[in-house]
């Protein structure tokens, strides 16, 4: 009878081992049944087309960085119009400013060059650094110039020697 109870012992020791290993194939078969399924899966997509949802367009479509139109007025019309340095034309005139978020995206400086005599040179200053960080004007709709006005003080004479 001792021998059966080390049999049947054995018997269930090596039946336990091999269900072990049993599960641990079943295991990784499923494991690999899923890592193929998903495999023909991503082969599939891959083979389709890729299908845009926007419209198809007859020119490939370029980068516009953010602008605003601007409108610069001067009384009398005609004066000579410069943004940095550049001449655009005589106002009345519409420019475009580059912009982020309605704000200049780098310092501007826009003169009114007077074409009668007796008319003064005005300029607008207006700030923007392309930093975030610091504060930039806001790119405004219209610009007017006034070319009667002079300068506010009179001029000045710093000459220390007088004759």
């Amino acid at each position: 009878m001792r021998a059966r109870t080390h049999f049947s012992c054995w018997l269930s020791a090596v039946l336990a081992v091999e269900m072990r290993w049993v599960n641990c194939f079943l295991r990784i078969a499923a494991l690999t049944a899923v890592a193929l399924l998903v495999l023909a899966c991503a082969e599939q997509q891959a083979r389709q087309p890729i299908r845009s949802h926007a419209p198809a367009a007859s020119q490939p479509q370029q980068y516009e960085p953010p602008s605003k139109q601007v409108e610069i007025l001067s009384e009398p019309p005609g004066a000579r119009i410069e943004i940095n340095g550049d001449y655009i034309g005589d106002a009345p005139i519409t420019a475009t400013i580059p912009c982020d978020n309605g704000q200049f995206t780098r310092t501007t400086i826009i003169r009114a060059l007077p074409t009668q005599p007796g008319h003064f040179v005005q300029t607008k200053f207006f700030t923007g650094s392309g930093y975030r960080m610091l504060r930039n004007d806001q790119v405004p709709s219209r610009i007017f110039f006034d070319m009667r006005l002079g300068p506010v003080s009179p001029d000045i004479n710093v000459n220390v020697n007088q004759q």
